[in-house]
């Protein structure tokens, strides 16, 4: 065979191997599986209704005026938090992790009966209804499975603990939640005693019953903390203003803030399981606080206002 043979075979040779290797990737990338989302018309902005069934006991979720209202528990506000937290992780859920077709595994994963049944809806149509079951084995994933067949998928996102709240129910039980950095004041009252302290240039400072006091600031802040996100245990739904000592009180709890705004909180009686019976100005809520909480904050000023100008460590931001 002459060499301009053999140059012609070897450029042929060449062009159908190039040929054989473009057709098997193209083959390879048909058979790989495309990753889309289970529940395409389920965006996070386009839901307006949760529905949650655990074992018959049903939550249902609505948003009306930009507000999360639980149907199911008096029609309250729903904790804002809680709510996103289950809609941020919609476009997680895709098909990109297959684990089983076959429904005998179903309780394996807990997307049978003892799953949490989750359904979105948009303007009165259900947009994804899915079983969320156990969590994968690195506890930052879990499995679900759409209810309209037997498919189980693990997805990046562990919803379980989202969706099953358990006894902690689905109301906003925040009285408060405020940047610690934003309030500027704050005064305890009880009957005729009022600490106030007040933030200054220089630090936190008491106005009263010291006159320009510095604070120890380990203290402060840790009163400080608990203003800033003051939240309550439970409610009280079946007592009134009277029986709940917040008709006449003598125990208020005033927060001023950057903005220039007061929130007053009124502290009534003590239940015989040591919480207090809590409400907010503009709130007609009823809240019950643990009295430990309401401890931290009403102190004797001397054991957070220091006796001379000398802070212990640094004054308080």
């Amino acid at each position: 065979m002459n060499p301009r043979t053999t140059a012609l075979l070897a450029g042929v040779l060449l062009v159908l191997g190039g040929l054989a290797f473009f057709l098997d990737q193209r083959n390879e990338e048909s058979k790989a599986p495309s990753t889309d989302r289970l529940f395409p018309e389920a965006t996070a902005d386009a839901i307006d209704a949760i529905d949650l069934k655990k074992q018959g006991i049903e939550t249902k979720m609505e948003k009306q005026n930009g507000t999360w209202i639980v149907l199911t528990e008096g029609g309250h506000p729903a904790e804002a938090k809680a709510v996103q937290d289950i809609l941020a992780d919609v476009d997680k859920l895709t098909n990109s992790e297959l684990v089983s077709t076959n429904p005998a595994n179903h309780e394996v994963y807990e997307v049978g009966e003892t799953g949490v049944t989750v359904t979105f809806a948009k303007d009165g149509k259900d947009v994804g209804e899915f079983v969320v079951g156990k969590p994968g084995p690195d506890f930052n994933s879990c499995y679900i499975r759409p209810t309209d067949g037997d498919d189980v998928y693990r997805v990046p996102t562990y919803l379980r603990l989202k969706v099953d709240r358990g006894s902690r129910g689905w109301r906003n039980k925040s009285i408060l939640d405020i940047p610690k950095d934003d309030i500027v004041f704050f005064s305890a009252a009880e009957g005729d005693t009022v600490n106030r302290f007040e933030r200054s240039a220089t630090g936190w400072r008491s106005t009263e019953p010291f006159q320009g006091n510095v604070v120890d600031h380990k203290v402060m802040d840790l009163v400080l903390d608990t203003l800033a996100k003051i939240v309550a245990s439970g409610f009280a739904d079946s007592i009134d203003v009277a029986t709940a000592g917040l008709e006449s009180t003598q125990k208020f709890l005033t927060i001023g803030t950057a903005d220039g705004k007061s929130r007053v909180i009124s502290i009534g009686n003590e239940t015989p399981a040591r919480q207090t019976y809590t409400r907010i100005e503009g709130d007609d809520q009823i809240y019950l606080v643990p009295l430990g909480l309401w401890n931290t904050v009403f102190r004797k000023a001397e054991e957070i206002a220091l006796p001379d100008e000398e802070p212990t460590g640094e004054e308080s931001r």
